[in-house]
């Protein structure tokens, strides 16, 4: 029989990866990683917390406004931003998904799906990082990729776009928002 006390014994302990998993961008606050946002499309994702944008701040990104459901926008980093976010109302229960790719450029960006941004910070429904060649960064899949989830609230949802650092993300995207309701 197996002694289970011992059994993570040399192992490194998933959960304890994924809840230290954070990135904390210049003035935009903590977003869930993508990891945890792979372990969120996978369906292992372990708290809350993995999905909580905090201390997010939208007027520091920057967006052309609301998206309606069917609309698809094409936008591009040239350097310098800290962010892009689009905006649309959704009910709580809508089935929300954005389908997402990139063109081009340099470095990664980081799509997110949020809940309600309205009087506080959201919550990240869905994430994908994305590379130059349109790959996810943490799996090799090769894109477009249909970022999905159920609204929590009534309210102002995002998808908001984060460029890399190092280097840092520019290059084309774009995105198709849809709203089934």
């Amino acid at each position: 029989m197996r002694d289970d006390s011992n059994s993570m014994r040399g192992r490194i302990d998933r959960r304890s990866l994924l809840t230290a998993g954070t990135t904390t961008l210049a003035g935009v606050g903590t977003l869930s990683s993508a990891a945890t946002a792979q372990n969120e499309r996978d369906g292992t994702a372990d708290s809350a917390d993995e999905k909580r944008l905090a201390q997010q701040d939208p007027a520091l990104l920057q967006g052309p406004g609301e998206l309606e459901s069917g609309e698809t926008v094409d936008g591009e980093f040239t350097g310098g931003e800290v962010g892009h976010i689009y905006t649309f109302e959704a009910t709580a229960g809508d089935q929300l998904s954005a389908e997402v790719s990139r063109t081009g450029g340099q470095g990664q960006l980081a799509f997110y799906l949020a809940d309600s941004i309205d009087g506080g910070p959201g919550y990240t429904l869905d994430s994908v990082s994305v590379e130059v060649d349109n790959t996810d960064s943490f799996t090799g899949q090769q894109g477009p990729f249909v970022l999905s989830g159920v609204a929590q609230v009534t309210g102002t949802h995002s998808i908001i776009i984060i460029p890399s650092p190092y280097p840092e993300g520019i290059g084309q995207y774009t995105i198709t928002y849809v709203n089934d309701g």
